[in-house]
């Protein structure tokens, strides 16, 4: 599956993964510059990147604004929301263990 891989750095736990699809949902309906939506749209869908702490924390509330954002019963809000939630969960673990977010590009 093609997308980006959000991963705590030096854990064993598995990432999230920003599928394609979504990203490009995102994109069109989202794009506009400087949105607060810019950390996560803006990613390079073939490099890394390290996300600092505050950075985790703006990533936490891009997920917030999303799952509030797509609520419709329909496949591509339905597979934001989730993504949002995992995504989520997993910067408030990296927090939790003082570790930092990497995104990985295919």
């Amino acid at each position: 599956m093609v997308g980006i891989d959000f991963i705590i750095v030096d854990s064993t736990k598995r990432g999230v993964k920003f599928e394609e699809k979504i990203h490009s949902y995102l994109s069109k309906r989202l794009s506009t510059p400087g949105n607060e939506y810019d950390l996560l749209l803006g990613l390079d869908p073939y490099g890394t990147r390290l996300f600092t702490v505050q950075e985790i924390y703006e990533l936490i509330n891009i997920c917030v604004s999303l799952t509030t954002k797509y609520n419709k019963d329909d496949w591509h809000e339905n597979r934001v929301r989730k993504f949002s939630k995992k995504l989520m969960e997993l910067c408030e673990q990296a927090l939790e263990q003082n570790k930092v977010i990497e995104a990985i590009g295919d």
